[in-house]
């Protein structure tokens, strides 16, 4: 962890904040927070070289119209970044700001409080100091939110200042699985299979004795999130189920789940994605969504019969952060300025090339997000339609009624398309007609997967 210390104050800060709750209170102000609401924070950051004059005066005069806290303000129109936000704010109450990561976490206090709080609040608790629990907030003047843990906890608290983001990416990974779960786990784990595990018998979910499974799924997915995997995989072997994330394209084993709640956690996924649980010979695709805290995520199901059970793998797509900014996806800035010249022009193919969970469809997306106006007929043939776009005509393909890329492309040629996104290319007959679409005056943007060995001339 990388620590900033702006000049503090010790204890008598908090005092001071709580003192400046009451007057709070007494003015009958109620949420509104004085530390991202308050021009002090503009000042520091103008101070900083953050922003300029004329920004800080154009946020404090949407300020007066629309009533939000000017660090929002700030925040929304991209003059600064939550990092600065979060330093001045830092600076400006005299608190510690820290970069957390989950080696920060002293796992012995996340126990102080419920979990649901801490999430509504946006709290994470890091350590005991001298007598004082150290909470890391992105808004420490929620003074509410500090009276309560206290209260709740018995520890007197220091908070520090942490990006909102961060929090709560650590704040999934430190509490993704309860306590309950990790005993149901160790508790299964020493108790032999009872016949065949591989059976998924009808009507099991319905028992209140698997509530502990549906935790656990909700656990896992809940890792997931944290971890910021794109894929889930459930795999049957002989000894139990084991679960894998693919983060940063790598699969890494995360638990080992016992046999004994194999069928349990299977009947689970599928009861989820909508599919028949009573189906175990046939592949099945189905579709779900859930949410954590105020973050809604869809997700894709694939099951596949093998030899010890079902393989289920699930596809995250995460459409409230899909990452819109192609200049915010790490190209450098030569690359994205030849970049903008290509897919700027009117007419052409472009080829996004690379290996599964390598952001393909991402940059697609930002890039379509930098072409799409009005005065632009854009259809895109995808499988599936991740992330739905405003002001895009979007297409599914679904080959059980013959409607597959090369057809869909095909219809969507005579449909007077000026920009044409296919999900992926992944026969002859696509890549021919993307090519004559590109040769006819229309601009194609598409993948292709390709191993790091294979160049893309030789998959085509």
């Amino acid at each position: 962890m990388r620590l900033l210390r702006a000049p503090r104050r010790g204890v008598g800060t908090i005092n001071k904040i709580g003192k400046g709750a009451e007057n709070t209170r007494v003015g009958g102000v109620g949420e509104k927070k004085a530390g991202f609401g308050g021009d002090k924070v503009g000042e520091t950051l103008l101070a900083q070289g953050k922003i300029t004059r004329s920004q800080l005066d154009e946020a404090l005069s949407v300020q007066r119209h629309d009533g939000r806290q000017l660090g929002r303000i700030l925040l929304s129109a991209g003059y600064v970044s939550p990092a600065d936000l979060a330093m001045a704010l830092a600076k400006k109450l005299r608190l510690e700001y820290v970069e957390v990561t989950e080696r920060d976490v002293d796992r012995s206090v996340t126990a102080v409080a419920e979990s649901k709080l801490l999430r509504k609040h946006n709290m994470l608790p890091l350590r005991l100091e001298n007598g004082r629990l150290v909470v890391a907030m992105s808004d420490p003047t929620n003074f509410y939110a500090i009276e309560d843990l206290g209260m709740i906890s018995g520890y007197p608290i220091t908070p520090v200042v942490a990006v909102e983001d961060e929090i709560q990416r650590v704040f999934n990974r430190v509490y993704a699985l309860g306590g309950d779960v990790t005993k149901m786990l160790e508790d299964a784990a020493g108790e032999s299979p009872e016949g065949d595990f591989g059976v998924v018998e009808l009507g099991e979910h319905t028992n209140a004795e698997n509530a502990p499974v549906i935790r656990l799924v909700g656990s896992i997915l809940q890792r997931a999130v944290g971890e910021g995997a794109s894929d889930i995989h459930f795999e049957p072997r002989a000894d139990g189920l084991t679960v894998r994330m693919r983060v940063d394209g790598v699969l890494r084993k995360i638990m080992r789940v016992p046999p004994k709640l194999q069928s349990g956690m299977l009947a689970r996924l599928k009861i989820l994605a909508d599919l028949d649980i009573a189906e175990r010979r046939l592949p099945q695709d189905g579709r779900f969504s859930v949410r954590l805290g105020t973050q809604k995520l869809d997700l894709r199901a694939a099951i596949l019969p093998t030899v010890f059970g079902e393989k289920v793998v699930l596809r995250l797509l995460d459409t409230a952060n899909v990452q819109a900014d192609l200049g915010a996806l790490g190209f450098d800035p030569q690359t994205l300025q030849e970049y903008e010249e290509v897919y700027t022009r009117p007419y052409g193919t472009v080829l996004v090339t690379g290996p599964t969970g390598s952001g393909k469809s991402t940059t697609l997306y930002a890039t379509l997000e930098e072409l799409n106006s009005p005065q632009k007929n854009i259809i895109t043939v995808e499988d599936p339609v991740e992330y739905r776009m405003p002001g895009v005509n979007q297409v599914q393909v679904n080959p059980k009624v013959g409607l597959t890329f090369a057809s869909g492309l095909r219809s969507i040629l005579r449909a007077d398309p000026d920009v044409v996104m296919i999900g992926e290319i992944r026969d002859r007959e696509t890549a021919k007609t993307s090519v004559e679409a590109a040769l006819t005056g229309h601009l194609v943007l598409a993948t292709l997967s390709r191993c790091q060995h294979r160049p893309p001339r030789r998959s085509l």
